[in-house]
């Protein structure tokens, strides 16, 4: 993991529950579709009260009026899903509570 400033930074933010409901990189084809049968819990008695959306963006060789035409499409209803989603996540800091594997560790 890297060291440096920002060492500290977790001992800054309370832990809270956070789930990823769906991710693209460079590289990826398409977005994931979810089957039918499942869906991500938003809001009411669900956990999760809160929904964000980050988006990182990467222009390393700094080209001027690039514009962002894509786009993401959630849907919210009323019913709850047969199936709750999610994903597993791991050697990632992406969760505070996560797991974190240092590159060559065996």
């Amino acid at each position: 993991l890297p060291y440096g400033v920002c060492d500290e930074i977790n001992d800054k933010i309370e832990p809270c529950s956070a789930s990823i409901a769906t991710g693209w990189a460079v590289g990826g084809d398409h977005l994931i579709e979810f089957p039918e049968q499942a869906g991500y819990p938003v809001g009411l008695n669900s956990s999760n009260k809160y929904f964000m959306v980050q988006i990182h963006y990467d222009n390393p060789q700094q080209i001027s009026n690039r514009r962002d035409s894509t786009g993401i499409r959630y849907y919210l209803g009323n019913q709850l899903r047969q199936h709750d989603l999610g994903y597993l996540t791991f050697g990632t800091v992406s969760n505070l509570l996560g797991l974190a594997i240092p590159p060559k560790v065996e």
